[in-house]
């Protein structure tokens, strides 16, 4: 059972809204990182970024990560693995065109680190909150020991016509059941175990360049969104109150992957991690609290949601670790986008 407090980490899709936050705190805490990206472009935010750490930063270009052997140098010589490199669009012809890329990523990354890593301890992978949670119009109450088998059957059976966001919960949930069935098949010939992160829906300061609201990433859409929704007319009640599922702030969830290095405990675990639920309208009661301008034409009355979920293993496994709450999160969205200029329109 390893515990991993120093050395270099493998990040894969170093550049993306958690990613950045995940190498921001390795590097605070003294790790070296080796960051993925798919272009040499993309790598450039990111050296800017951290320009400060100098050396302690490295960035290699994968440009196919979803290709064997995609990742084998990159996982040479490395103490762990984050991989955080995921492919989210609506923009697809079939369903696979998401699902496919989504489970061969996360696989070419394990099978590169069974190959040529023998300084390895640990992988640890981003899953979901999806992976647990179906769309059962039931109340719930998920734990770790929950699969998502609602989402695949409605895919398998429909394609796209399932719509995206069983075709979302779909790609997270089978590249997940794809990294333990390989893990698996090869655990105990290999030095290092796994760990899967699930977070929810996440929310939170940017470190990426954002220049316009076009540029936000889906769950900051949704989240400018939401602020703004009591502003216009064509929204109505049901889409306010539609749940969300559950939340997190991106600072927790970059934390999360840290202590999942260095805590001995999470072994071959899955963790949820999950600040608690949420409809649209409890980010604009938030928002209206710090920015009273923020009109609100639905009340401050929330229903509690009918998805729930357990993290008490979190809790538990991670000593001392406490979610930011809502209010915390919204005030420092909306500073955030008051300095990108984003806010307000």
């Amino acid at each position: 059972m390893p515990t991993i407090s120093s050395g270099k980490i493998l990040v894969s899709g170093a550049n993306g809204f958690v990613s950045l936050w995940v190498v921001e705190y390795l590097l605070k805490k003294g790790y070296s990182v080796r960051g993925t990206v798919r272009s040499a472009n993309k790598g450039k935010h990111l050296r800017e970024l951290f320009k400060s750490h100098g050396d302690k930063l490295e960035i290699v270009e994968v440009a196919d990560i979803s290709k064997e052997g995609a990742f084998d140098k990159a996982v040479e010589g490395v103490d762990a693995v984050l991989h955080l490199a995921s492919p989210f669009t609506d923009k697809v012809s079939s369903a696979e065109e998401l699902i496919r890329p989504a489970v061969d990523g996360t696989v070419s990354i394990l099978k590169s680190a069974k190959k040529n890593s023998t300084t390895l301890k640990r992988v640890v992978i981003t899953s979901s909150m999806a992976s647990v949670m179906d769309l059962h119009p039931v109340p719930s109450n998920f734990t770790e020991a929950d699969w998502n088998t609602h989402s695949p059957a409605e895919v398998k059976k429909s394609g796209l016509g399932a719509g995206p966001i069983h075709v979302y919960l779909t790609s997270k949930t089978l590249a997940e059941k794809a990294a333990w069935d390989y893990y698996n098949s090869i655990k105990g010939t290999v030095s290092w175990d796994l760990v899967a992160i699930l977070p929810g829906m996440i929310f939170g300061p940017m470190l990426g360049a954002v220049n316009s609201p076009d540029d936000l990433n889906y769950s900051m859409g949704v989240f400018f969104k939401s602020l703004l929704s009591s502003t216009s007319e064509a929204t109505t009640q049901e889409v306010v109150f539609t749940p969300l599922g559950g939340w997190v702030d991106v600072r927790d969830v970059a934390e999360s992957h840290v202590l999942a290095l260095s805590t001995a405990e999470v072994k071959d675990e899955r963790i949820l991690i999950v600040a608690g639920s949420i409809f649209p309208q409890n980010i604009v009661v938030e928002g209206q609290k710090i920015k009273p301008e923020i009109p609100n034409r639905f009340g401050s009355e929330v229903p509690a949601s009918p998805k729930q979920f357990d993290v008490s293993k979190s809790k538990k496994v991670f000593p001392g670790f406490t979610y930011k709450t809502l209010h915390q999160t919204t005030a420092d969205c909306i500073q955030d986008f008051v300095s990108k200029k984003l806010w307000p329109l």
